[in-house]
């Protein structure tokens, strides 16, 4: 896999990870409500479910792409039309919504967050895009599919407790800046679409 397809595959997957979505949103809640160390069983939940997903992602890829060789590069379009898609609901603030997660007593435990990996759309689409499309173009095996699938669980991770670390100082941001920053996090990732057909 070249320098320029990794740094593509790369560009996206923190794009994807870093944004607001489920993970994000509900952990930054769950620390903002009752703090770090109340919300470690949701945070490794979450990371070990994105982990599965981006796993589960991989594998999902390299049926695809042995069972239909010819796939993989028409499967960029669909992988463009969903960034593309993306980027617009973020532009129009769907991306940036607050997130109140309701909760008033104990904050969700390990298994609350590993089971909404299997049901979080982002988390799934995500992966395959990027697997699909920056990826199975430019090298269709087993061991760099998996490697990008850690790598994108890694940044998922990472990014997730960066949002749950910055707790209510990121919220406040969102809430006075989010249009701002949603209009740059929108126009990054169609961007990224660009860098799909190079």
């Amino acid at each position: 896999m070249s320098f320029v397809a990794f740094y593509s595959f790369l560009s996206y997957a923190l794009i994807a990870a870093v944004t607001p979505g489920p993970n994000n949103i509900l952990a930054l809640s769950s620390v903002a409500a009752h703090g770090l160390r109340r919300s470690v069983p949701l945070l490794a939940g979450i990371s070990a479910g994105f982990l599965a997903v981006m796993l589960l992602c991989g594998g999902a890829a390299l049926v695809l792409a042995r069972m239909l060789p010819g796939l993989a590069a028409w499967l960029v379009w669909p992988g463009a039309l969903y960034i593309l898609w993306l980027a617009w609901r973020m532009a129009a603030g769907g991306a940036g919504e607050e997130g109140g997660s309701g909760v008033t007593g104990r904050p969700l435990g390990f298994w609350s967050g590993l089971a909404l990996q299997f049901v979080n759309v982002k988390v799934l689409l995500c992966g395959l895009t990027a697997l699909t499309s920056f990826v199975l173009p430019h090298a269709p095996d087993g061991p760099h599919v998996l490697g990008c699938a850690l790598v994108f669980a890694a940044l998922g991770v990472a990014c997730n407790l960066l949002w749950a670390g910055a707790g209510g100082l990121l919220r406040e941001t969102f809430r006075r800046h989010g249009r701002a920053l949603n209009l740059l996090l929108a126009g990054l990732l169609a961007a990224s679409v660009l860098q799909m057909f190079m």
